[in-house]
C-alpha cells in the first residue's frame, strides 16, 4: 500500500512518531509515512484469518449443525432428491463442508478445503437460483450461496493467513502453510 501523504505542521517535529520519515530539517515538504493499520505486510495476514475463521464456521454452521441436526441427514438427501440431485450427494455434501469448515478454522490445508468448498456453494447458488437473487426471498434467493463461493474461491488464492497451525510435509524438515 502506498504511504500516505501528510502535511501536519507537527510531523517534522516527531520523526520517529509512528514511522515518519522526514525531508530535511525545518523542510515544509510533504512528509510520507505508513500508519501501522495501512501496512498491509502487518495487518493482510490478519484479515486473511479472520476470513477463513468465518467461512469455516459458516461451513460447520451450514454443514454438521443444519444439514445433520436441523434438517437431519436423511431429510437433506430426500430435499436432494426433490431437486433432481442423488440423495447420496447430501452426504458428500456434508462430509466436504464439516471437513472443510474445521480445516479453514485450525488452518489446515487451506487452499485444498477451500477449493473443495467452492463446488459446493455453487451448487448451493444453483439451487437458489430460481427464487431470486436476494436471500430474504422465499426459498432464500442466490445472493448468500453466490457470495459464499466467491470468497471461498478468494480464500483459496490467499491461503492461510495468521493463525494456522503448520503441517508438517511427509520427508520435509521444514513446516508448510498451504
Amino acid at each position: 500500500m502506498p504511504p500516505i501523504l501528510d502535511t501536519h505542521p507537527l510531523a517534522d517535529a516527531h520523526p520517529t512518531a509512528r514511522g515518519v520519515a522526514t525531508p530535511d530539517p525545518g523542510s515544509h515538504a510533504p512528509v510520507l509515512y505508513s500508519h501501522p493499520l495501512a501496512d498491509a505486510r502487518r495487518t493482510a495476514p490478519w484479515g486473511i484469518a479472520a476470513l477463513r475463521i468465518g467461512l469455516g464456521v459458516v461451513y460447520l454452521a451450514h454443514g454438521p449443525w443444519l444439514k445433520g441436526v436441523v434438517f437431519t441427514l436423511p431429510g437433506t438427501a430426500a430435499f436432494f432428491e426433490s431437486v433432481g440431485l442423488p440423495a447420496l450427494l447430501a452426504y458428500a455434501v456434508f462430509l466436504t463442508e464439516a471437513a472443510g469448515g474445521m480445516a479453514l478454522v485450525l488452518g489446515i490445508c487451506t487452499r485444498l478445503a477451500a477449493l473443495a468448498l467452492v463446488p459446493v456453494a455453487l451448487g448451493a447458488t444453483w439451487v437458489h437460483l430460481g427464487n431470486g437473487w436476494l436471500f430474504t426471498n422465499a426459498g432464500g434467493g442466490f445472493e448468500y450461496p453466490l457470495f459464499l463461493a466467491v470468497a471461498t474461491a478468494a480464500q483459496a488464492l490467499l491461503g492461510a493467513g495468521a493463525l494456522a497451525l503448520p503441517v508438517r510435509r511427509r520427508g520435509a524438515a521444514h513446516q508448510v502453510r498451504q
